[in-house]
């Protein structure tokens, strides 16, 4: 996943700079932890590592990463719950 967040940063850089700006930084392992418990699930490897490598997005720009758990996708601190008012592509 290191490989294709350095290709993502590398073309919003150049593309998009204000939605690289809004990529919150990493969620800690006890946070993600935390959000699979709450879930009842275990996330896959490369979804962890794109939750250590960023914690969602604060939306100002473009939104790459719809939030769609916890506090504005962000694992850290946040009570866990989908938001049916959320879209994904």
């Amino acid at each position: 996943m290191e490989d294709v967040w350095n290709r993502i940063e590398t073309w919003l850089r150049a593309n998009a700079p204000e939605t690289l700006r809004d990529l919150r930084s990493g969620a800690t392992r006890d946070d993600i932890r935390a959000a699979e418990a709450a879930l009842g699930v275990a996330f896959p490897d490369d979804m962890v590592a794109s939750y250590l490598r960023h914690d969602g997005q604060d939306h100002i720009g473009y939104a790459l990463m719809d939030h769609w758990v916890g506090r504005g996708a962000r694992l850290g601190g946040a009570s866990l719950s989908c938001s049916s008012s959320s879209t994904r592509s």
